[in-house]
């Protein structure tokens, strides 16, 4: 399904509506950012801190990573 099915079943004013919401959405959830930023700064007590609680989630997932289910060539669900 892409943007040429939904261009016979959904008017040009609603996609137009669509595409707006979805382009200007993420600009208004990442608005919230430089307050958790600034939160994290002064709540830890500096940028250093701050930097490294942030930098431990991409460790994690490096070192999570190889004990993932491996899905290639495999069909993917009908469900979630």
């Amino acid at each position: 399904m892409g943007a040429d099915l939904a261009a016979g079943i959904v008017s040009a004013r609603m996609r137009g509506t669509a595409v707006a919401f979805c382009f200007n959405a993420p600009r208004w959830i990442s608005c919230i950012g430089p307050l958790i930023a600034g939160t994290l700064i002064v709540g830890l007590g500096g940028y250093g801190n701050a930097a490294t609680l942030v930098g431990l989630f991409f460790i994690v997932g490096v070192i999570a990573a190889p004990f993932l289910p491996e899905t290639k060539g495999k069909p993917l669900p009908d469900t979630v």
